[in-house]
């Protein structure tokens, strides 16, 4: 049996070599690529505290070790370089729990960046690439992006929950902000969000079986279904967007198919949305789009894009003395079997911003 002197040494040292092992999976000060790769390829659990990115560095977490958790707390920084780096963060892996304790940020210096809504210009880095497969992301605040926020493309079975993006420093600057942009997903649930910038708050251009829900976005352009043509996938079905709070915002829901191309969008549930201050369209389909060129229709919608099973019902709100409560902008033949109901949004000029085309059927109960 050990002596009390014995035994108090034996709990003094085991707690020294628990705290040194803690400590060899932190990463703090500034970002060290190879150190860090060290400690994700040993660790189980590496927290990242209070880390500054050097300018034109990528914070690289590709290639992680499946189960696998990050822990973010305090203030991830990134210095400002204009650069030929496409994203700020690389994210990959299965069966990861991403997640931030306390008061964490990641914060881009986007106003290094922003040109006063110019397009072009500086080379502008995107925030966050995520690949990941059965895994979770949660509890992150992600502030001051340069360009497109969150890029969650060739995820599956993915959770985000809880994110708050907050880009209200950009405001009257930035542009192309969208927050969460998916791509060739599946299985993936977005709720519990709340997202402050100047492009759309979540688009999806292609993938299935999505959802974002019980969310708030504020300031940008809405909530889209596209642009879906063009790109090596365009087909989106399986959505749900259900509980949003759209304030401030150029749109409310949107689809926008580009003008000519092919392509599909089926199966798409939109309820219980809220919208306050819409300054365009509370809800707009449209079909014609082309990248710029703006609010009003300006050419004829065309049917390479199918939209079938549009589903939207119990939204209420107010559009600006400018805007247009319904655009439905469709191709010939390509809208159909819609169900609409319980739409009660307000406000909008009697002329409206344009005249709508080619509804579907009365008894869809979506009508201008």
């Amino acid at each position: 049996m050990l002596s009390k002197h014995q035994a108090f040494y034996m709990f003094v040292l085991l707690k020294c070599t628990l705290t040194h092992a803690s400590d060899n999976c932190i990463v703090s000060g500034v970002y060290n690529p190879v150190a860090t790769r060290q400690k994700l390829n040993t660790c189980t659990t590496v927290t990242f505290w209070d880390l500054t990115v050097l300018a034109g560095v990528q914070l690289d977490l590709n290639n992680l070790r499946e189960g696998i958790t990050l822990n973010f707390t305090g203030k991830i920084v990134f210095k400002c370089k204009e650069q030929d780096k496409d994203y700020l963060v690389l994210i990959s892996g299965k069966k990861v729990h991403i997640t931030g304790t306390g008061s964490n940020s990641f914060d881009g210096n986007g106003a290094c960046y922003w040109e006063k809504k110019k397009t072009g210009g500086k080379k502008k880095p995107k925030f966050f690439l995520f690949h990941l497969v059965d895994s979770h992301v949660d509890n992150l605040t992600i502030l001051n992006a340069p360009v497109h926020i969150l890029m969650i493309s060739n995820c599956h079975n993915t959770l985000f929950n809880n994110i708050k993006i907050d880009n209200r420093a950009g405001d009257g600057l930035a542009t192309n902000t969208d927050g969460f942009h998916l791509t060739e997903s599946t299985d993936i649930i977005i709720r519990d969000c709340i997202v402050y910038n100047q492009d759309d708050c979540f688009a999806m251009t292609s993938g299935e079986r999505v959802s974002f829900t019980h969310s708030t976005c504020a300031n940008g352009n809405g909530v889209s279904i596209g642009s879906i043509g063009n790109k090596a996938s365009n087909d989106v079905s399986d959505v749900t967007v259900s509980g949003i709070t759209i304030i401030n915002s150029l749109n409310g829901f949107r689809i926008k198919t580009i003008q000519g191309a092919t392509g599909s969008v089926s199966n798409i549930k939109v309820s219980d949305l809220n919208l306050v201050n819409i300054k365009a369209f509370g809800i707009v389909i449209r079909q014609d789009y082309i990248n710029a060129q703006g609010n009003v229709p300006q050419r004829f919608p065309t049917s390479g894009v199918t939209i079938t099973d549009l589903d939207i019902s119990n939204i209420r709100g107010f559009v600006s003395p400018k805007g247009q409560p319904i655009l439905i902008y469709c191709g010939s033949t390509s809208c159909s079997l819609w169900k609409w109901g319980n739409i009660h949004i307000q406000g909008g000029s009697v002329e409206g911003l344009a005249k709508c085309r080619n509804l579907p059927k009365k008894s869809s109960g979506a009508e201008c």
